[in-house]
């Protein structure tokens, strides 16, 4: 019986994590970049692939002209995917949230980082993105919440 138990526990607890795959525009209207330090951008595109724990995505962000690009593939709990275009990012489950922490630079005076946290609506159709950008070491953090609308 203490078998089944723990086997329905685990089987309800990895059904509890949300599946973020999709393509994920950002809602400007909805987000909050009140920070005086932020500035919004013109767009960003998010296209997510999930498999469990897996994640694949390609992240476009378009502001005053110019338009970067840069694409993650890791495992939530697993290691850190480095590139120069995307850092070193880092992804860990907290309950239903998925915590996205990236470092810039690392080791270098101009090193910086941002935690993010992704959740998702009760109807699947809205990923907000809490994001805290920790600028070079003497720079104050800069908050801002972006809310996607999934197309």
């Amino acid at each position: 019986m203490r078998r089944l138990l723990l086997c329905l526990s685990l089987f309800a607890a990895a059904q509890s994590k949300p599946d973020f795959t999709g393509t994920w525009r950002l809602n400007l209207a909805a987000s909050d970049y009140s920070d005086p330090s932020a500035a919004p951008p013109d767009q960003i595109t998010v296209v997510i692939k999930q498999k469990g724990d897996h994640f694949e995505y390609q992240w476009e962000h378009r502001a005053r002209g110019k338009t970067n690009r840069f694409e993650v593939d890791a495992t939530a709990g697993g290691a850190p995917y480095e590139s120069d275009a995307a850092g070193v990012v880092s992804l860990e489950w907290k309950g239903e949230s998925l915590i996205v922490s990236t470092l810039y630079n690392p080791g270098q005076d101009r090193q910086s980082d941002q935690a993010e946290v992704w959740t998702l609506s009760p109807d699947h159709k809205r990923l907000t993105d809490d994001l805290t950008v920790h600028p070079l070491k003497h720079g104050a953090p800069v908050h801002v919440v972006r809310v996607f609308d999934k197309q």
